[in-house]
C-alpha cells in the first residue's frame, strides 16, 4: 500500500480526502454517517429513523437528544420519501412552528451538533447561527474542515517562505497540492487568518 492509497484495509482506491488518508467513498461514507465504514450493515430498516423521530421528539429529557441515525455534516439527517431534513430543523419547527423567512434553526444552550431536543433550538438570522458556531468552536475552517489539504503548520510555513521572497505563488502552490488562488488567499490573509 502507498500513501496515495486508501487507508483503510482492503480499499485500494486513490486518496481523496488527504488529511484523513481516505478514498472519496470512504470520506462520503464519514460525512454521511460519522464514521468511514458507516451505511452497509448498520443501516436502519426502512421507516425506522421516522418512527423513532415521532416517537421522541417531545419526549422530556434533562439534556440533549442525540440523533442515533444517519450523519451529515455532523447534523443528525432524516429521509422522508426522497427528501432528506436536517433533524434539528424539523424539531425546531415542531416546537417553535414554521420557520420565519431568512431565518435558521440555531441551537442555543447545547453545544451538540447531533442534538434535536426541542427546548435546545430556536429560530435565528443566520447571523446569530453564525455567532453560535463560533462560540461553539463548530465552524468549519482550517483544519477542521474534513476537506483541507493543509495544516496549520503548513499554513505558517507557506507563509513564512511567501514573506522570505524568492518563491512564487504557482510553485508553492504546486508543491503543497493546492490552487494557486488558494494560496493567494492565504498570504493575503484573507483565508487562514485564524493561524498566527
Amino acid at each position: 500500500m502507498t500513501d496515495t492509497t486508501c487507508t483503510i484495509e482492503g480499499c485500494v482506491r486513490p486518496v481523496r480526502a488527504k488529511k484523513q488518508g481516505w478514498c472519496g467513498a470512504h470520506h462520503q461514507r464519514f460525512l454521511r454517517h460519522g464514521d468511514p465504514l458507516g451505511g452497509g450493515e448498520s443501516r436502519a430498516a426502512p421507516g425506522e429513523p421516522w418512527r423513532y423521530y415521532l416517537a421522541t421528539v417531545y419526549r422530556p429529557s434533562d439534556g440533549c437528544k442525540v440523533w442515533p441515525y444517519a450523519v451529515a455534516n455532523g447534523y443528525g439527517v432524516l429521509a422522508i420519501g426522497r427528501t432528506q431534513y436536517s433533524v434539528h430543523h424539523l424539531a425546531c419547527q415542531a416546537w417553535n412552528g414554521p420557520r420565519p423567512f431568512g431565518y435558521v434553526a440555531c441551537h442555543g444552550v447545547c453545544h451538540n451538533k447531533l442534538c434535536y431536543h426541542g427546548p435546545h433550538l430556536r429560530w435565528g438570522p443566520p447571523s446569530e447561527n453564525s455567532a453560535d458556531m463560533w462560540r461553539d468552536g463548530t465552524v468549519m475552517i482550517g483544519d477542521r474542515n474534513h476537506a483541507t489539504k493543509l495544516t496549520p503548520e503548513a499554513v505558517r510555513e507557506i507563509g513564512r517562505r511567501y514573506a522570505a521572497g524568492g518563491v512564487k505563488q504557482w510553485d508553492l502552490a504546486r508543491e503543497y497540492g493546492v490552487r494557486q488562488a488558494a494560496l493567494s488567499a492565504i498570504v493575503r490573509r484573507v483565508t487562514w487568518k485564524h493561524v498566527d
